[in-house]
């Protein structure tokens, strides 16, 4: 805030708010008629209100097709309130750093005031971020969640019942629709039947779906989008035996240790019994470009890089590549034809990608490679230090 503005004769009253840290909070003056942005908004809200009524009622393919719709329009909406608002290097008429501090704020306010209801009212918060806020209601699997993943319902342990919880959400949906005189605000539960928070914006989600643990991973941690889907394929059948081998608890600390525990045990046993004939050849397969070798920058000694080598390798085996084109790849054990002093990087070996369609056989393929490749992506989805299962201990012990 320039430091003009704060020269001015400003009302000013101390926050006693206690989600509040320190500043300024600035009223923003409404005008009486809305502009053409405002009206464009309008129309977009109206179609996000009649999308989510219509996906409440619907079921299966079509409601699936609905939440889709209406992630895209709560996009559209969110650039065309706060992300217009707040874009400094974006020549826009609608730019207003104070709105788009109050939008924030009152956000703020909004996610402060429902933690401190659910708190007072014997829910279990376990996390909390910008977007939203995650409680859990049982220390146990349900039902429903045992019986896909195969074993005994274990004894329901509950925190707080679900009903009470969804009753406390309308509450604080009551109180802030009186309180920003907004009929349609909403704060929207979702329900899961499981998730593991790793860290702030990477966890896991559980949900069972046609008789099946489905999987969703959100945060650049488990992203892999460099990588082949084996990986996270593996990652998912990780996962549904951690569950099973962890369907109930009593101490957080204590589930904390475990989870941990399984998932090193379970890697290693996948890992260990990893059989590419069990898998699709998609599966293994990564997609990259590849330009005509002249295109590549070669080394600061003038050399071919690395990308430049591969393509030229690959003229010898499709011939003449005139335009960038794309290739799916493979990783194997033996080296693309004619590239001297061949490196293997256990990130992007370069020179070990085959095109899938002269694969003669899978046993080209090198295993190795993607049992480490998996290991490397658990390891650093999950934060941990190696898969080993030994623990150390101080001198403490000893004596």
């Amino acid at each position: 805030m320039p430091d003009r503005f704060l020269q001015l004769d400003l009302q000013t009253r101390e926050a006693t708010d206690d989600f509040v840290d320190k500043g300024l909070m600035i009223g923003v003056k409404i005008a009486p008629l809305p502009g053409l942005v405002n009206l464009a908004m309008t129309g977009i809200l109206n179609v996000i209100n009649k999308t989510k009524s219509e996906m409440k009622r619907a079921s299966g393919e079509e409601q699936h097709r609905l939440a889709m719709m209406y992630q895209s329009l709560k996009g559209a909406r969110n650039a065309g309130t706060h992300g217009i608002l707040s874009a400094p290097r974006v020549s826009c008429r609608q730019f207003n750093l104070w709105g788009a501090a109050l939008i924030t704020t009152k956000g703020q306010q909004i996610l402060s005031d429902t933690l401190h209801i659910l708190n007072d009212r014997g829910a279990r918060v376990v996390y909390g971020d910008t977007d939203g806020i995650y409680v859990a209601t049982s220390r146990s699997a349900s039902p429903r969640l045992a019986r896909v993943l195969g074993i005994d319902p274990p004894a329901q342990r509950w925190i707080i019942q679900p009903e009470e919880a969804l009753k406390t959400i309308q509450y604080c949906n009551r109180k802030w629709r009186e309180e920003l005189n907004y009929p349609e605000f909403e704060l929207e539960p979702e329900e899961h039947e499981a998730m593991i928070f790793v860290k702030h914006k990477n966890y896991l989600i559980f949900d069972v779906e046609d008789d099946r643990v489905e999987m969703t991973t959100k945060g650049n941690n488990f992203k892999g989008s460099d990588k082949p889907d084996i990986a996270r394929m593996v990652l998912r059948d990780i996962m549904v035996d951690v569950l099973r081998e962890n369907a109930s608890w009593q101490s957080e600390e204590e589930a904390r240790r475990n989870i941990k525990t399984s998932i090193k045990k379970i890697t290693a046993e996948k890992v260990a019994s990893l059989d590419i004939e069990s898998f699709d050849l998609d599966a293994f397969t990564l997609v990259q470009s590849v330009a005509p070798p002249g295109r590549y920058k070669p080394n600061p000694n003038g050399s071919d890089s690395v990308y430049c080598q591969r393509a030229r390798a690959l003229e010898k085996l499709v011939g003449r590549i005139n335009a960038r084109r794309k290739f799916r790849f493979v990783i194997t054990k033996q080296p693309l034809p004619g590239i001297p002093n061949p490196t293997k990087s256990g990130v992007k070996p370069i020179h070990y990608m085959y095109p899938v369609e002269l694969l003669q056989s899978r046993h080209q393929m090198d295993l190795d490679w993607y049992t480490d490749m998996i290991k490397n992506f658990v390891r650093g989805a999950f934060g941990l230090p190696d898969l080993d299962l030994k623990e150390q201990y101080g001198l403490d012990r000893w004596m």
